[in-house]
């Protein structure tokens, strides 16, 4: 952090056979077989979908609605210094030049999407009264503070496993879709699938292991949109088949010329590491070169008896998850 480059660019890239019928025996229009998600270039635009199959139309990006949330569910108590920091990396300045009104942007930020997170549209949260619905905690004040959410048992946004009681630190949320032809030709010369990827990143504020790492979901939902007839130009929805979804990226481990990569399969980890003793990036701060990997920790799930996956951070009985 504030040292040298990881990642220079990352993002998800899918591709599927389409069809226009549930037997699967009609291919889709034009282009059976469809390419979308982002590399350095992006074949999605914010915004989710609005309706399903045939009435199915994106969002429009410009409505305010239309953004990254982002919660970091201590905010109500970050110290000056601390903020100082968060808002020296949201506006990419040096601490020495942050603003007054970059901080308490970066404040109101914090205070308007924990207040508005986005729940209804598939945003997670956390549910510590068990009811299955979102019910909003109290504001912050000098009487309810971050450790009263989990003493009084309310429900927050964000994301928790098994434990309700140990919630990511910091998540992020957005929402994109794949409807703009344009777009979906400028990355892959595809049409679009009709698809709505929803992305949760989330982290923790910890020392040990835990805190080195960054958690994402996507959660990719087949809902419509696209035209299933040339001649009528009717819209509708594709059955998708054979879907294969990547993770691509581009990192760069400090000095990128000296970058070895390879995978390993039982972990299901891709992983980047240095080719040398010394990375000329990071030795200008005394430390060795770092490591740094992705791993899949629930891709799809398949139907298998006796077996067990992860979907939706709920466990599952008799399917499998696919890994790398």
């Amino acid at each position: 952090r504030g040292m040298g480059n990881a990642i220079y660019s990352d993002g998800l890239v899918w591709g599927a056979r389409c069809f226009i019928n549930p037997l699967k025996v009609t291919p889709a229009p034009r282009q059976p077989i469809r390419i979308g998600g982002k590399t350095y270039r992006n074949g999605q635009k914010a915004g989710r979908v609005i309706g399903f199959r045939f009435d199915a139309v994106p969002q429009d990006p410009n409505d305010p609605a239309v953004r990254v949330y982002r919660i970091r569910r201590d905010y109500a108590s970050m110290s000056l210094d601390e903020y100082r920091r968060d808002a020296a990396e949201t506006f990419e300045v040096f601490l020495s030049q942050v603003t007054d009104a970059q901080i308490e942007a970066v404040r109101s930020q914090y205070d308007k999407d924990w207040k508005e997170w986005p729940v209804q549209y598939g945003a997670p949260f956390i549910d510590r009264n068990g009811n299955g619905v979102y019910d909003s905690p109290p504001p912050f004040s000098s009487t309810f503070t971050v450790d009263s959410l989990i003493a009084q048992k309310r429900d927050e946004p964000g994301v928790a496993g098994v434990d309700v009681n140990s919630p990511a630190d910091q998540v992020i949320w957005t929402v994109t879709n794949d409807l703009d032809v344009n777009q979906t030709v400028g990355f892959a010369f595809s049409e679009p699938l009709g698809l709505e990827i929803q992305y949760t990143i989330w982290g923790y504020k910890r020392w040990d292991a835990l805190g080195t790492i960054i958690f994402k979901r996507a959660r990719i939902i087949n809902k419509g949109g696209v035209e299933v007839d040339s001649a009528t130009h009717a819209k509708g929805a594709f059955w998708l088949d054979s879907m294969f979804v990547c993770q691509w990226t581009d990192i760069d481990l400090g000095d990128w010329r000296d970058d070895l990569s390879g995978c390993d399969s039982l972990l299901h980890m891709g992983f980047v590491y240095n080719g040398k003793d010394v990375d000329d990036v990071f030795q200008k701060f005394n430390l060795p070169p770092p490591a740094i990997g992705y791993a899949f920790l629930a891709g799809p799930i398949v139907p298998s008896g006796g077996d067990s996956a992860v979907f939706g951070f709920k466990r599952r009985i008799n399917f499998r998850n696919l890994g790398m």
